[in-house]
């Protein structure tokens, strides 16, 4: 079973979609659950993981002191911290601006849209982890939400990815 798994498989194994409403309660679900593993997972030493905009910097905090040993971590492992990392971001955008989880089938990743049906700003998140791990500070978690903020604020359509 994949970190994001809400597809049924036939008697022939071949892979086919859940109904829509089916998945989108298992997407949520799934994002919160994983969120809130993130959340399990550094309560002793961050207390301040409490989905509010504000915990992004603690966030990055954490992804800064993972970045430190980037180049040593094996793939699986940095897949999951990235799991883990996103869903915790994209349940920060959920609660606090509401909206939606649907699957970017070209980007073969979860996607956060908010504010339909007046306008759309869409959040990509597991790409902005990576880079974070991976070049450092200059991709500084707080000041790519805050676009996505901005955006809902203004009330402008905009992907922040």
């Amino acid at each position: 079973m994949g970190l994001f798994n809400f597809l049924n498989q036939n008697q022939k194994g071949e892979v086919q979609p859940k109904n829509s409403t089916h998945i989108e309660m298992m997407f949520s679900k799934e994002m919160a659950s994983k969120a809130a593993y993130f959340v399990t997972s550094y309560a002793e030493r961050f207390d301040e993981l409490d989905y509010s905009v504000d915990s992004l910097k603690v966030v990055d905090n954490i992804l800064d002191d993972i970045a430190c040993h980037y180049e040593d971590i094996d793939d699986s492992i940095l897949h999951i911290i990235v799991t883990l990392t996103s869903s915790y971001i994209f349940e920060v955008a959920k609660r606090n601006f509401g909206g939606k989880y649907y699957w970017h089938e070209q980007l073969q990743q979860p996607i956060f849209v908010t504010s339909q049906p007046h306008f759309e700003v869409s959040l990509l998140v597991f790409e902005k982890v990576k880079r974070r791990l991976k070049y450092g500070y200059d991709d500084h978690i707080p000041l790519f939400f805050d676009g996505f903020v901005n955006s809902v604020l203004r009330e402008e359509s905009a992907k922040i990815e």
